[in-house]
């Protein structure tokens, strides 16, 4: 993904967009990603929720993404962590 393209997308939007294009796609199921239903269907509904990273990490690494789609991600990921 260019990063142009995501400079101003949230991880959520990125997230999403990408779970959505590997669903569809057949690369995974939900299933195989280990993502609890709960924290899914949190992160559906409530903009400020944030699973564990580690979750995160594993589900990037079970989507089958691009080196460059996985580091954005994650990228995206880190830079939205809350700041004490």
């Amino acid at each position: 993904m260019s990063e142009d393209i995501n400079n101003n997308v949230t991880f959520r939007t990125l997230f999403f967009r990408l779970y959505d294009r590997q669903i569809a796609s057949g690369a995974c199921t939900f299933g195989q990603l280990g993502i609890p239903k709960s924290d899914f269907t949190t992160m559906c509904t409530n903009k400020e929720f944030r699973m564990k990273r580690e979750i995160i990490v594993n589900a990037i690494n079970k989507m089958k993404l691009s080196d460059s789609e996985a580091s954005e991600l994650i990228k995206k990921y880190d830079e939205e962590e809350p700041k004490d």
